[in-house]
């Protein structure tokens, strides 16, 4: 689901932000932000994950896309969205002509600001090509935000083999030629036909 929020609501500096908005992207781009999304559990064996699945990304992105070609220049775009590990809420909008993801709970997990953090709950996103964290900026205060990602609007591509189900690699030395024939004693299955 989505819904839209006032900017003047939002902390880290959005208030003072000027949106770029409505902001009309192809349902390609917003996929392919949507995919490039990633996030590390902040465990002793934490390993990088998507944030969404290719699956996921593909479900979610009409909504997204839609939501930002109506959204107003004083207001954001908030989203809740049932994942399969989990609810998944956050806020998408384009500001200083990137494209900013801000997500507040991750696979059920909320996110902490707060440097004692729960170890068995902690995760920050963790910026890929083209993306970067959003740091505010205030006379003597300095703060990164490891929950809130900026993005160009054109984000490279993902490659294809991150978006397909991994390929089996197979033995070559003992692959069968695809003119091999059948051995002498092979008999075919009968053939039946139901009426």
């Amino acid at each position: 689901t989505v819904k839209y929020k006032p900017k003047t609501s939002e902390g880290g500096g959005v208030e003072e932000m000027s949106l770029n908005h409505p902001l009309n992207l192809q349902e390609e781009t917003t996929r392919n932000h949507l995919a490039s999304l990633r996030y590390e559990e902040l465990t002793l064996f934490g390993k990088e994950k998507p944030v969404f699945t290719p699956d996921e990304a593909e479900r979610f992105s009409p909504l997204i896309t839609k939501a930002l070609s109506h959204v107003s220049k004083n207001s954001i775009v908030h989203f809740e969205a049932e994942t399969a590990k989990g609810k998944t809420t956050g806020d998408v909008f384009a500001g200083n002509k990137r494209l900013h993801w801000r997500i507040h709970t991750l696979s059920g997990m909320d996110f902490s600001s707060n440097t004692a953090r729960s170890w068995s709950s902690a995760w920050r996103l963790t910026p890929k090509t083209g993306q970067a964290y959003h740091v505010s900026e205030r006379l003597l205060w300095k703060k990164t935000w490891e929950n809130w990602i900026e993005a160009g609007l054109n984000l490279p591509m993902l490659p294809a083999m991150d978006k397909a189900a991994p390929s089996l690699k197979v033995d070559r030395q003992r692959k069968k030629p695809a003119s091999a024939k059948p051995p002498a004693n092979f008999c075919p299955a009968p053939f039946f036909e139901i009426s």
